[in-house]
């Protein structure tokens, strides 16, 4: 295996508390999301994004735990599987970040 790219992520595992509209019973689910800071409206609307809606309803957060991971691939796995993207632009904060 040749070089390798890498990145470190870190995401949230969640322990929720939703109400199943089917069976009309609470229950406990586990969803990962991005780790980020979050309001507690930011928090719902992404927990509402990752769970099916038509079936549940979130209630309350139960249990929140971070972590980090570096996850890679070959070089030749992510030229195969990712897209070319122009170069970065360098804001006034010394930010660099991608025209969308």
């Amino acid at each position: 295996m040749g070089r390798m790219v890498t990145r470190e992520f870190s995401y949230q595992k969640l322990t929720i508390l939703v109400y199943n509209k089917v069976t009309k019973a609470n229950e406990e689910m586990e969803i990962t999301i991005p780790d980020a800071e979050y309001t507690s409206r930011r928090l719902e609307n992404t927990i509402n994004k990752v769970i099916d809606t038509n079936v549940y309803k979130m209630i309350d957060v139960l249990n929140t735990e971070s972590f980090k991971e570096l996850r890679g691939m070959s070089q030749e796995d992510f030229l195969k599987n990712s897209q070319p993207l122009p170069p970065r632009k360098v804001s006034a904060a010394g930010i660099e970040d991608y025209d969308e």
